[in-house]
């Protein structure tokens, strides 16, 4: 009887071993994968946030800038750029922002780019012509092409019309104050960041 009982438990023993073997490897091999799924994700979280966060600090740079000098800053705009091509690049890694960021987005938004800038620049040309004032110079229109890379087509009616309401009011502002110039790269940023940044948060 002992000698049948000690083969039992050394038989549920072994059989215990075995199972505790067999989930000692699935852990093993589960740990490694979680643990680089989560380095991943951390590695494209730091790299979104980081590029996000370069090309707000530049519009600010930007819309400062302008009003101090009445200039757009081209490497500020380069930084853009930059920026946009980072999160492009990105998409490879995180396809959840492909439906901003991806190639699709950005050739749909070169298209509104150029639209947009050709018609502003139409627009700027005859309110020159007629007031005999500058109305939007060739920095303003560069920095309107970049920040349309950046916007989605389902926000760009929304921001401009924004920055149109906004422009309107600066320039009634202008007229109060008998400014002969305005800055109207804070007008294109705050525009952005109202309709654009605010709802992607």
């Amino acid at each position: 009887m002992n000698s049948r009982h000690f083969s039992e438990k050394a038989l549920l023993f072994s059989v215990t071993l075995r199972d505790m073997g067999i989930l000692y490897g699935l852990i093993a091999g589960l740990v490694p994968s979680f643990a680089d799924a989560l380095l991943s994700f951390v590695w494209r979280l730091a790299v979104f946030g980081l590029s996000s966060g370069v090309a707000l600090s530049a519009l600010v740079y930007v819309a400062f800038y302008d009003v101090k000098t009445r200039l757009i800053s081209t490497k500020a705009l380069g930084v853009l750029l930059l920026c946009r091509i980072q999160l492009l690049l990105l998409c490879s890694y995180a396809p959840c922002l492909s439906e901003w960021f991806g190639l699709h987005a950005l050739a749909c938004s070169l298209v509104q780019a150029v639209v947009v800038c050709i018609a502003f620049m139409g627009m700027g040309f005859a309110v020159s012509t007629f007031t005999h004032q500058e109305a939007l110079g060739f920095g303003d229109i560069k920095l309107l092409a970049v920040l349309l890379l950046w916007c989605p087509a389902q926000y760009v009616l929304l921001f401009l019309s924004v920055i149109a309401v906004i422009g309107v009011i600066g320039a009634l502002a202008m007229k109060l104050r008998c400014q002969k110039t305005f800055a109207y790269a804070p007008v294109l940023v705050s525009g952005f960041i109202f309709t654009v940044i605010l709802p992607f948060v």
